[in-house]
């Protein structure tokens, strides 16, 4: 679990393997040497009525407000998409199968990212760590 990392979500079975990064545009950010682990929150007060929302609607919501063209997916009880996107500065792409959670005051987007080769490696254990997710 990730509690040792002083974050409210409980992730990823060993979370020694994975270390904090800082990144202005995420609430939290992890790397290990393969994959990359993303959070955003976002609470209820930032949009009137968002509380209301189903975790679908997040996900479209995200994908419109940042002009993304992904794979929507609802698979194993969890909602969310996938999606390639490509560094300008570095011209690296990267993959990132990203999930949307609904804890009591706020959505969470966990995104996992990394190149398409490394994302298809560990796709099975992304898949894992994300229904380990948990609001503590």
């Amino acid at each position: 679990s990730f509690n040792c990392c002083r974050w409210p979500l409980s992730i990823l079975s060993n979370c020694n393997e994975f270390r904090e990064l800082e990144a202005e545009a995420f609430t939290h950010c992890y790397e290990s040497s393969t994959v990359a682990v993303l959070v955003s929150k976002e609470a209820f007060t930032l949009q009137e009525g968002s509380e209301g929302y189903t975790l679908q609607q997040y996900a479209e919501l995200v994908l419109q407000n940042n002009s993304l063209s992904a794979t929507e997916f609802s698979r194993d009880g969890l909602v969310g998409f996938e999606y390639e996107a490509t560094n300008a500065d570095t011209k690296e792409t990267f993959r990132y199968i990203s999930y949307v959670y609904k804890s009591d005051d706020a959505f969470w987007l966990v995104q996992f990212a990394g190149t398409p080769e490394n994302v298809e490696a560990q796709s099975a254990q992304i898949g894992e760590w994300a229904k380990s997710v948990s609001f503590i």
